[in-house]
């Protein structure tokens, strides 16, 4: 049984589950050979193919999963890759994370400069709880940029078990989406986020 190179991503998936002696069938019957595919397959039709119902259940919880990391690839491709129209990429990105800095406004080019970066964990230092809310909880912290200062920060952090929900996990990519586009001295800004877990802004 062998993957055209479209479909290697198929036979990865069913192997996960141990369900690879349907791929053929999944593929050719089914004619499924991108993810977005499994959109248009019910039941039914993995019944027609010769697949149990805990099989099934399996390659469900298999596409949910994949489609959950494919959606976090793609959201940080864009918040991190995408260019706004005021902003240019540094190169090479500074030692502590890809960034993005954003020009200062005029008469602004002393002051700290807006940033989205990945931020390693080790950089951040938590203090005391500020707030809480149903999928996080702020804390104050330090962060110690790539320019090599210490910035007061105020760090959200996503509750451990937020992940498992894909609202919560939604909720979290349009917030660090929309504060992405804001770069005003009189709001907050966003200076990046932490993909390890729990996720932090």
């Amino acid at each position: 049984m062998q993957a055209d190179e479209g479909t290697d991503w198929l036979l990865e998936l069913l192997t996960e589950v141990q369900l690879q002696q349907y791929f053929l069938r999944i593929r050719d019957d089914l004619n499924v050979t991108r993810l977005s595919h499994f959109e248009y397959v019910k039941n039914e039709d993995l019944e027609k193919i010769g697949m149990g119902r805990p099989g099934q259940r399996r390659l469900w919880e298999a596409v949910k999963r994949k489609k959950a990391i494919c959606k976090r690839k793609s959201w940080m491709s864009k918040v991190f890759l995408g260019k706004r129209p005021d902003s240019e990429f540094q190169s090479p990105p500074p030692p502590g994370g890809l960034c993005k800095r954003s020009t200062p406004p005029p008469g602004e080019e002393g002051q700290q400069q807006a940033l989205t970066c990945l931020i390693s964990e080790k950089d951040l230092v938590l203090f005391e709880k500020l707030g809480d809310g149903s999928f996080g909880v702020v804390r104050r912290g330090e962060w110690c940029a790539p320019s090599g200062k210490t910035l007061n920060v105020a760090v959200k952090c996503l509750k451990t078990d937020v992940l498992s929900q894909p609202e919560a996990l939604d909720d979290f990519i349009r917030e660090v989406n929309a504060m992405h586009s804001l770069d005003h001295r009189n709001l907050i800004r966003l200076y990046g986020v932490v993909l390890s877990n729990p996720m932090k802004m």
